[in-house]
């Protein structure tokens, strides 16, 4: 009897000393959701409340250890937190550049991002169809002057899906005549 009781503990504490792992490991990884409000005047972000929800769980989970639950309880505690993981993941957003028009030196690529909140993740499209409008990722210098680096990495597929880096990340049509007519995007990656 004695035994059974500490092979269960013992598996408990080992799923709960997991769940801090990935909740360490995934809080680390960067992935912010935009702020929500939970009541008056009070606003988080997604990532804070599934954090607190979590820790609250933790905290079931210890209290859960102490009165000897069954490991199917412990293993739905663990199944929850990766579903809750999984929907954060998912909510990653994806955004076609330049709209209908898509990629190229237009007037509209200039103001396309205003009014957006983009978030590191999401993805963006850049549709084309001129070879020459070929997407380059590039770092500020170059955006600046209009000219891709050795070490910028070039899409050309005509229908390139690039997801956004964490802060400023830069992108310029491949030849330089294209992105000094105004093919070039700015787009910061919110946390």
């Amino acid at each position: 009897m004695a035994q059974a009781k500490s092979g269960r503990v013992s598996q408990a504490v080992t799923l709960r000393i997991v769940i801090l792992f990935l909740l360490l490991k995934w809080g680390t990884g960067g992935v912010l959701i935009q702020k929500f409000s939970v009541g008056p005047k009070k606003r988080i972000s997604r990532l804070e409340y599934v954090r607190s929800v979590v820790l609250k769980l933790c905290l079931k989970m210890t209290q859960a250890i102490t009165r000897r639950v069954s490991q199917a309880a412990t293993l739905g505690i663990v199944i929850l937190f990766l579903l809750l993981k999984w929907e954060i993941v998912l909510c990653n957003n994806t955004y076609v550049v330049g709209y209908a028009k898509g990629w190229g030196p237009y007037p509209e690529i200039f103001y396309w991002t205003k009014g957006k909140d983009f978030k590191t993740g999401d993805t963006l499209v850049f549709n084309y169809q001129n070879p020459d409008y070929r997407v380059a990722v590039v770092n500020a210098d170059e955006y600046t002057s209009c000219i891709a680096g050795p070490d910028a990495k070039i899409y050309n597929s005509g229908h390139d899906q690039i997801q956004i880096g964490p802060q400023n990340n830069f992108y310029i049509a491949a030849v330089p005549q294209y992105c000094n007519e105004g093919a070039k995007l700015q787009v910061y990656g919110d946390f």
